[in-house]
């Protein structure tokens, strides 16, 4: 039994399907294997932590969705595949909906996301949701890595329970899909939310061009930047929830960028893509500096590889991405946190503001209140909430339009924007995560791909920043380095 679990653990949805087509598992079987692996893991053995709940129903779908199957029935690509949903998407079942607050332990949506109508027609099984850091971070700025009140502490990274971070804010869906927990979770990210624990994790991130996927039905920041989007064990299975998430919502102002897409096939090509005649640039100064000796050494593995695939690797161009330049190279520094903030502020009361008196407070100033009076529940304090708060005009205050442009000109006009035209680029490579924040204030898909462990075991990642509503091409790009670059090493856990 341990050897044909573990057979499950492993493999991705393109697998799973296969041995559900062929009657090799059956999705109760799936259920029940994914259900013993978290039990045993997360808040057993190691602890990772990573799960908010288990949804009470997912066994009763796993052996309706193989009725339908022996019935001749199938509702679409993810039928009968369990999936993770990080805890801000709303979901119309027996789950919670918290973004990691206790204050919101108790809500439960009335409304799918637009994105779970999409899994559910789909024919996913939705097997729980997975832990957040608390408000995506904004909530103390003291509190470590992934930390949440409804998770009693923080996830932990499989690679390193007790040394590495597991990234924030998807935190919790990084490390489920690393640990074997599902073959793939939907996340969310503002400013690295999915591109940070992927690469610390050491599984694949897909940061949709913003607008590509729904935001209806997830706590916003500032839809600007605001984008769903996957962790994976592969590119092909990005590709496949792609197929599935990307469709047009007249609801969400970004519905064009779907609208675009429309009749995209994200899996066509990408068994033969290669590598020959891709142009890829490193931005390396600045941001090379904050790897550490191991990751430096591994990258350079990395881009060998790629080298040796056929592509055209840029280096170290003089005038390359001239507002981008970290560690005090420049004066100009593009990631503020202005324009999240003033977002945050609107959205959040906004939110608030919509939910039923299954929740305490419905604005910001009444949930710093209900946190003051139970401050068991914010062990870290709530700093960051209340610099946030402290903003007397959202939105009409200059810093805000100002911070937005200067965004734009540093990130995009004269940054990724430029380099893509300048250079003729099909990617760009950030080294680490230092430059996390750079390609979601452009707009840009990002993919991030798992390149191998530095010679301590920390996973290292390649990301790949792509032009934006060129989520195919990023894919099919994706695909052929994930064929040359080295196979994704498993993490060995305490209780295997």
């Amino acid at each position: 039994m341990a050897e044909r679990n573990k057979a499950i653990w492993e493999k991705t949805i393109g697998e799973l399907w296969q041995m559900l087509e062929s009657g090799e598992v059956t999705s109760e079987e799936l259920v029940w294997a994914y259900g013993e692996r978290i039990a045993s893991l997360d808040q057993a053995g190691p602890k990772l932590n990573a799960m908010q709940e288990i949804n009470p129903d997912a066994m009763a779908l796993a052996r309706l969705r193989d009725a339908q199957r022996k019935a001749g029935i199938c509702l679409g690509p993810l039928h009968g595949i369990p999936l993770v949903l990080k805890d801000c998407i709303d979901t119309a079942d027996r789950m919670h909906t918290t973004c990691g607050a206790v204050m919101m332990k108790n809500h439960y949506a009335t409304e799918d996301a637009f994105l779970v109508e999409r899994l559910r027609k789909a024919g996913a099984i939705l097997l729980g949701k997975a832990h957040l850091s608390e408000w995506y971070g904004f909530c103390s700025s003291k509190a470590p890595s992934g930390y949440s009140g409804m998770a009693g502490g923080a996830m932990k990274n499989p690679y390193g329970v007790d040394r590495l971070k597991p990234g924030g804010s998807s935190g919790g869906c990084a490390v489920a899909v690393s640990a074997g927990y599902v073959p793939a979770a939907i996340g969310t990210e503002t400013s690295g939310s999915i591109i940070e624990p992927a690469y610390f994790c050491s599984v694949v991130g897909w940061k949709p061009t913003v607008g590509l996927i729904s935001r209806r039905g997830i706590l916003p920041v500032v839809n600007c930047q605001d984008t769903p989007g996957t962790l994976t064990r592969s590119v092909a299975d990005a590709a496949r929830l792609a197929n599935v998430l990307v469709e047009k919502d007249e609801q969400d102002e970004g519905h064009w960028v779907a609208e675009a897409a429309e009749g995209t096939d994200f899996l066509a090509g990408l068994d033969t893509a290669s590598l020959n005649g891709k142009r890829l640039a490193v931005a390396r100064r600045g941001y090379w500096d904050t790897l550490t000796d191991g990751e430096k050494e591994r990258m350079e593995q990395a881009l060998c590889l790629l080298r040796q695939g056929g592509a055209e690797v840029l280096d170290d161009i003089p005038d390359f991405l001239p507002g981008l330049i970290l560690a005090g190279e420049s004066q100009e520094a593009p990631v503020t946190g202005t324009v999240m903030e003033q977002g945050f502020l609107v959205r959040l009361n906004d939110y608030l503001g919509h939910l039923g008196d299954d929740v305490p407070a419905h604005s910001l100033e009444a949930l710093l209140k209900w946190n003051a009076a139970h401050p068991e529940t914010i062990p870290y304090g709530q700093d960051y909430l209340e610099k946030i708060a402290s903003c007397k005009h959202p939105l009409l205050e200059k810093t805000f339009w100002e911070a937005r442009k200067r965004d734009l000109d540093v990130c995009d006009r004269r940054g990724i924007g430029a380099a893509f035209q300048k250079y003729h680029l099909d990617a760009i490579v950030f080294p680490g995560v230092a430059g996390q924040g750079i390609a979601p204030r452009a707009g840009n898909p990002i993919l991030t791909l798992p390149a191998g462990l530095d010679d301590t075991g920390k996973p290292v990642g390649l990301n790949l920043v792509g032009q934006k509503g060129q989520d195919h091409a990023l894919f099919l790009l994706g695909a052929a380095c994930e064929r040359v670059l080295p196979r994704r090493v498993e993490p060995r856990l305490l209780s295997e």
